[in-house]
């Protein structure tokens, strides 16, 4: 079993029962490692690249951005509702945010590979650890605010409520063991046959099952199914 997808995945089930907040505080978090990581390396490489603070730069842009939208949506949601308000619409350009985050994140850390000595490597390595942890965390919690809000939109906040609470008891626990895998099926089964009411829904749980099983994983089942 993929242990990034369980880790994603087990994020993701506390999301949806949290709220804008929750993105919130990850961001501040994860604002804390990435100042970590940048200040290891600026303090232990002599000659940075060219790019190096343009980087980390528009990466810090980009958490304020993502923590600006998590704010002035929850405050959209919180009563009395403003007319004109649409907090799906202001949390909508966060994964876009985060994807080119996370593509500016993966080339640093591979220039940083390149850039650092061996005695150097510890203290980096264990910043990356942490700060990659919360970027899953952060992107898990952040997909679950998106179905909410889908959710809410389509059916007004008391049915959503109620939907989110439906699919957090259908959906299981773990995925580490085969009850837990074969219950996570069987739950994706049961949201594809009533897709028109869990539409955001269906599209997050479609990316967990393809997150469930490693490429090579995948690539065996089809062998087999053949």
């Amino acid at each position: 079993m993929n242990e990034k997808a369980s880790t994603l995945y087990r994020h993701v089930l506390r999301g949806l029962a949290e709220e804008c907040s929750q993105v919130e505080a990850l961001d501040k978090t994860l604002t804390t490692f990435v100042s970590d990581v940048r200040r290891i390396e600026q303090d232990t490489v002599g000659a940075l690249p060219e790019d190096w603070e343009s980087d980390w730069n528009r990466i810090e842009t980009q958490l304020a951005e993502i923590q600006k939208h998590a704010a002035t949506a929850r405050k959209q949601l919180e009563p009395p509702a403003t007319a004109g308000s649409d907090p799906l619409a202001e949390w909508s350009p966060v994964a876009a945010i985060e994807d080119e985050m996370e593509a500016l994140l993966a080339k640093r850390r591979m220039l940083g590979e390149q850039i650092l000595t061996a005695s150097d490597r510890a203290d980096w390595e264990s910043g990356w650890a942490a700060l990659e942890m919360s970027v899953i965390t952060l992107r898990a919690h952040a997909r679950s605010v998106q179905v909410k809000l889908e959710l809410q939109h389509r059916f007004g906040r008391e049915e959503a409520a109620e939907i989110t609470a439906k699919l957090v008891e259908t959906l299981p626990a773990d995925l580490n063991d085969a009850r837990g895998a074969e219950a996570f099926e069987k739950a994706v089964e049961e949201l594809k046959e009533d897709r028109q009411r869990f539409h955001g829904v269906w599209d997050m749980v479609k990316a967990l099952a393809l997150w469930v099983e490693s490429p090579a994983e995948r690539a065996r089942k089809l062998r087999t199914e053949k």
